[in-house]
């Protein structure tokens, strides 16, 4: 590559697409970004770069590191005929810097140089998505006589099971060796399920070298070592894969890009200013939204909503519990209201929380559909206006549990048992002794109703007919249940909760299919897509998300080092994010905004702001999706007002990108971050 007259060696090859039958891609994420290619470091926590920090990307080198894993030496200081190994943790590495640019006799720096690096990536993006037919036949007429390396597994993977081969106890026996390799046939990927690759790789490791796939740019076959035939095939040939991708590049796809690359090269632009503004500024538009069609103090209820009949879509009054009704508006507004004041907003949340209490169900104690979520709403205005008869109320309504705990067989987290145990957590973290005893009944109730099947636990379908067994999922299945027994167990120091707790998740684990990567749905009507006479929902409430925020907020509650609960995290992270682009709204319940909080969760738990940032890149669509409040779209989700699939749960998620560390996440029943003395 030539410019402003200097040559530069690239590599080109991640032009061209090698994927295998099977394999996804999911276009629009993380997965399938710039960060593909290997040029960019994945976002930091701090800005610069930390002293002997190892950096893999194709910008890296001349810079000495440390290694981050302990490798393994033979140790010759100790005068004996026997072969010793110890792992050296620390080993110090000096790569050349060959690849590097040198400007005035230093190495250049890319964060220096951020800004022209995205300029000039949009200017490559715009050529070829102007002159997309042109690109196309440049691409072909280039690469039609090479091939491309396919990667199955990491580098690194493969040269830690050298490394490891070469242990002196690995050399004495061979039989050693292959219960090391092994490990490649015994977790092939999903994409290989028959290991075919894994037998072709499994003979380069024998030989000690790293197996190499490639593909001819034109073909649709792979080779082992550039010589062998392996019987595999791909999607599509890379240079048709190539020309694809060109001619799907849209304007909106640019500026997530260069998105990524801002906050590669830069740890502010995670969550910069700007971004955090806009998140805000929108959250209040849909707030002056809800206040301009607030209703006047002599209708009966603030706010109207909509459904679907027989006839078409029909005008409701709002209820008042937290799902759709008056409880989740208030708990939007009033946390607008703080991070953004303004007095019609405080107003419009008042006037909500009058018809919450006015209207609340108290026959239903669910978290979103009854009792508790108007205890929950209570305890947060509590902690955010100071007001000690808002605490009264709390407590008062808590009385109204007792009668209700012990005859609830549905125990779900939406409307039962699993759902009061969080906001009961959070009662009591604002008021010690409030709320424990309440939750302890609860995960009692909770261990009554549940079926016991070779050590694991889950719970009866609550209508006939409604599943072909117990389900699995965060709303209605084993993953909410497990998540709260474990809260409890965990706030009460009851090593039996958490253990319990577990045997649920066992129970869900059964139900993971290793070919698709992902929790299958056991519902009748199961939702999301369809594979082999399956359903793989990505949803809060059904499927890979709210699994996935189950496990990783118990791993962050149970000392951060459950291996288990970390794997099946990392699991539903990947899915979700493979099936993110296939979501129809961005609802919290089902949509894009309920996903997205296992994105910035996840990020903020493990310091990985590459997950953060993709939650905050999907929010910029969401922005646009809003479109001009004044005239929503007829989508039920569009012109909804409540939280979990309405207008109030879009805000609420914009105002939590922006501040994280002080609003709530109400999927996950969060209590209040800071409360105030009473």
């Amino acid at each position: 590559m030539v410019a402003d007259g200097h040559a530069f060696i690239c590599d080109c090859e991640t032009v061209l697409g090698v994927v295998a039958d099977g394999q996804e891609r999911p276009l629009g994420t993380l997965l399938d970004s710039v960060f593909k290619t290997g040029l960019l470091e994945w976002p930091r926590e701090t800005a610069g770069r930390a002293p002997g920090e190892m950096l893999i990307s194709g910008y890296s080198g001349g810079e000495a590191y440390k290694m981050p894993i302990a490798v393994p030496q033979i140790n010759d200081r100790i005068l004996t005929f026997q072969a010793r190994v110890r792992h050296v943790t620390e080993v110090a590495v000096a790569p050349d810097g060959v690849n590097r640019i040198v400007l005035r006799g230093k190495l250049a720096q890319p964060e220096d140089f951020s800004s022209d690096i995205c300029v000039g990536f949009n200017r490559v993006y715009g050529w070829f998505e102007g002159r997309a037919e042109e690109a196309a036949g440049y691409v072909r007429s280039i690469f039609e006589n090479t091939s491309a390396r396919f990667i199955n597994w990491g580098t690194q993977i493969y040269a830690q099971l050298l490394i490891s081969a070469r242990h002196p106890r690995c050399l004495r026996e061979p039989l050693e060796v292959d219960l090391l390799t092994n490990t490649l046939r015994t977790y092939p990927r999903h994409w290989d399920k028959d290991g075919t690759l894994a037998q072709y790789e499994l003979s380069s490791m024998w030989r000690l070298d790293v197996p190499i796939f490639t593909a001819l740019a034109r073909g649709k076959g792979l080779i082992h070592d550039h010589c062998a035939q392996v019987p595999a095939s791909l999607n599509t040939s890379p240079i048709e894969y190539a020309v694809a991708r060109i001619h799907s590049l849209t304007p909106q796809n640019r500026v997530q890009q260069i998105h990524y690359i801002a906050a590669s090269l830069s740890a502010t632009q995670v969550s910069s200013p700007t971004f955090m503004a806009t998140c805000i500024d929108y959250a209040a538009r849909i707030g002056q939204w809800l206040c301009q069609t607030l209703k006047s103090a002599r209708h009966p209820a603030p706010w109207t909503s909509y459904e679907l009949t027989g006839e078409g879509m029909s005008e409701v009054d709002i209820e008042a519990d937290l799902y759709g009704g008056a409880s989740g508006i208030a708990l939007f507004l009033a946390y607008l209201d703080h991070v953004t004041p303004q007095a019609d907003f405080r107003r419009a949340a008042e006037r909500a929380l009058e018809h919450a209490m006015r209207r609340c169900d108290k026959s239903k104690m669910g978290a979103f559909t009854g009792v508790a979520g108007l205890i929950y709403l209570l305890t947060h205005l509590h902690s955010l206006w100071g007001d000690p008869a808002l605490l009264t109320s709390a407590l008062r309504l808590n009385e109204d549990l007792d009668n209700l705990i012990d005859v609830d067989d549905r125990v779900d987290l939406l409307s039962g048992a699993a759902g009061v145990i969080p906001v009961m957590l959070g009662l009591e973290r604002v008021m010690a002794g409030a709320g424990l005893g309440n939750a302890q009944r609860c995960a009692e109730q909770l261990l009554r109703c549940a079926e016991v099947d070779a050590g694991t636990l889950s719970w009866p379908l609550g209508e006939p007919g409604e599943g072909s067994g117990n389900l699995t999922g965060f709303s209605h299945g084993a993953a909410g249940m497990g998540w709260a027994l474990i809260s409890f167990g965990h706030a009460a120091r009851m090593e039996e909760y958490i253990e319990a707790g577990r045997r649920s998740f066992a129970y869900e684990g059964r139900h993971f299919d290793a070919d698709q990567q992902d929790w299958y749905d056991l519902r009748t009507r199961g939702g999301g897509h369809k594979r082999n006479g399956r359903s793989y929902p990505n949803a809060w409430c059904n499927g890979a998300a709210g699994i996935g925020l189950s496990r990783i907020t118990s791993w962050d509650l149970l000392g951060r080092d459950d291996e288990t609960l970390l794997r099946d995290a990392f699991r539903a992270l990947s899915a979700t994010m493979r099936n993110f682009p296939l979501l129809m709204n961005d609802s919290l319940c089902h949509g894009r905004a309920g996903n997205a909080e296992l994105f910035l969760r996840f990020g903020r738990i493990r310091k990985e702001p590459a997950f953060q940032l993709e939650a905050n890149v999907h929010a910029r669509s969401m922005w646009g999706n809003l479109g001009d409040l004044e005239s929503p779209s007829i989508h039920q989700a569009s012109i909804d007002p409540g939280l979990m699939i309405g207008m109030s749960g879009f805000g609420m998620h914009l105002l939590r990108l922006a501040r994280p560390e002080l609003v709530p996440s109400p999927l996950v029943l969060d209590p209040p971050q800071r409360p105030r003395d009473s």
